[in-house]
């Protein structure tokens, strides 16, 4: 059973066709902030126009789960149509326990993300900052040690860049070549012996 994703407001089309029967279709998530921690989810806006999309992978894998457990199907089949406000929590259930999971690993990083933050920059500090003025205290703790991390990210790109970047020097191109021509430590070849005396060398 796909998960309701909220996705952005999109401009009026034209009268979509209605969808075939039994056909299960996938909503998109809006990105949300720019970095997240591994295994955190980005913010969701459940205020936003709810919006699906086809996803034939996705249909053929609920599909094949569903033709393996027909009395899952069943029960929840009825669980919507008798109990929605149940259906709706057990949904729920699932992203709360993701949101522990997402939780405790934050709260393991969160003493780096600290000490890492302290460290930063001010303007390091008020890119983090300004990535956390919109979130819920709910998913603070993982979307600041998120905020820190993605701030590291960009700073290490941004140095892979400059150096990507940097105009080349003659002398640096031949201190390249010679050092690219220059045999490996150990693979020089063995000084040649000397002959032992009485013997002709030839």
């Amino acid at each position: 059973m796909p998960s309701l994703k909220p996705r952005k407001p999109q401009p009026p089309a034209a009268e979509p066709s209605a969808p075939s029967e039994g056909r299960v279709e996938e909503q998109s998530m809006s990105a949300g902030q720019n970095s997240t921690a591994a295994g955190a989810e980005p913010e969701t806006h459940v205020d936003e126009e709810m919006q699906f999309r086809t996803n034939p992978e996705v249909e053929k894998k609920i599909a094949d789960y569903k033709e393996a457990h027909p009395r899952e199907v069943e029960y929840f089949t009825k669980l919507v149509n008798q109990h929605p406000e149940r259906a709706v929590n057990y949904h729920l259930l699932q992203k709360q326990r993701q949101h522990e999971i997402d939780t405790k690993a934050a709260m393991r990083q969160m003493p780096q993300a600290q000490a890492i933050y302290d460290k930063m920059t001010p303007e390091s500090r008020e890119r983090v900052t300004e990535r956390l003025a919109e979130v819920n205290k709910y998913n603070h703790t993982k979307r600041f040690v998120a905020a820190v991390f993605g701030e590291l990210n960009r700073k290490s790109m941004a140095e892979n860049r400059r150096m990507m970047t940097a105009p080349i020097t003659k002398v640096d191109l031949a201190g390249a070549k010679a050092g690219a021509g220059a045999p490996a430590p150990g693979s020089e070849p063995p000084a040649p012996r000397a002959a032992p005396a009485g013997m002709s060398v030839g």
